[in-house]
């Protein structure tokens, strides 16, 4: 399911001396299937543009043409189309309210008018997509630890079926276990669910891990789109933007300045080491 930004501008307390342009002229075509990256300064327009992709806010000029269909036509379903594309803000745990997890679960679906018959069977396959045990399905989402809530909030998300998951720091403020449980099960819902994620975050490491694409944003407009290795090997430019850069990136410069002939284009440890070893072993140096 494409989406499509057409010279999208959104501009915050417009006609007024406090007017903010958020988004300025941006244009971006997300493919079905597709890992997107987004990253950016803060006050660089990442959560303004995720908050276009399903409705939640409107181009002030522009178009978001969403499965063929533009949001601003007075004959699109906006709750159809956030029925196929779920946003997960960040701390999304502060949105829990029900009793139980399970009620908490199949809350969107009920409202969306899902039949009771089958609302159990998508609260249980949601949880399983998260790495939820079925016994806390009747627990309160109040006695589970942070990285808990976390999945119980995604998976609330996901009983809506949806087609994108557009996740806005999806990590931030887990310890590592919580982070790194969180990861697999999202990359799970990418490669075996076909889910396209859209993900926004200032942990490098997570974006290298979970994307394809890398968007880069600053000033409200792309500065940069590209293969995530490729925007990433553009260490200085990423540095001149306040941007930082994944360690692994950041190792490989700092042998690529000592006169190695290293790739900047490495996104993992062990790329890292095969690349270090393939350039000792040619004996090259200072190229």
């Amino acid at each position: 399911m494409p989406i499509e930004l057409h010279d999208v501008t959104h501009v915050y307390m417009p006609d007024t001396p406090h007017a903010v342009v958020a988004l300025a002229g941006v244009n971006l075509k997300i493919e079905d299937g597709e890992a997107l990256g987004i990253i950016g300064p803060t006050g660089s327009g990442k959560s303004t543009l995720v908050q276009h992709l399903n409705g939640l806010l409107k181009p002030t000029r522009g178009r978001v043409v969403v499965d063929g269909h533009n949001l601003a036509d007075k004959g699109t379903s906006l709750r159809a189309i956030r029925r196929k594309v779920g946003v997960i803000f960040q701390y999304p745990e502060h949105q829990l309210f029900e009793e139980t997890v399970a009620k908490d679960i199949a809350f969107g679906p009920l409202n969306t008018g899902v039949n009771s018959a089958e609302i159990g069977q998508r609260v249980q396959n949601a949880m399983a997509m998260v790495g939820l045990p079925p016994e806390l399905a009747d627990r309160s989402p109040f006695e589970l630890s942070g990285g808990q809530m976390r999945r119980v909030a995604i998976a609330g998300v996901l009983a809506m079926r949806p087609q994108v998951l557009v996740l806005d720091e999806p990590t931030a403020g887990l310890d590592p276990r919580g982070r790194n449980d969180i990861l697999k099960h999202i990359q799970e819902l990418h490669t075996q669910h076909g889910v396209t994620l859209i993900i926004v975050s200032h942990n490098m490491e997570d974006i290298a891990r979970m994307t394809k694409r890398l968007v880069v944003m600053e000033g409200g407009r792309i500065q940069m789109d590209g293969s995530t290795a490729q925007v990433f090997a553009e260490t200085e430019r990423l540095t001149e933007m306040g941007m930082g850069t994944p360690q692994v990136v950041m190792v490989m410069a700092g042998l690529r300045r000592r006169g190695y002939c290293v790739r900047l284009d490495v996104q993992t440890v062990a790329e890292a080491r095969d690349e270090i070893l393939s350039c000792l072993k040619r004996g090259q140096a200072g190229a």
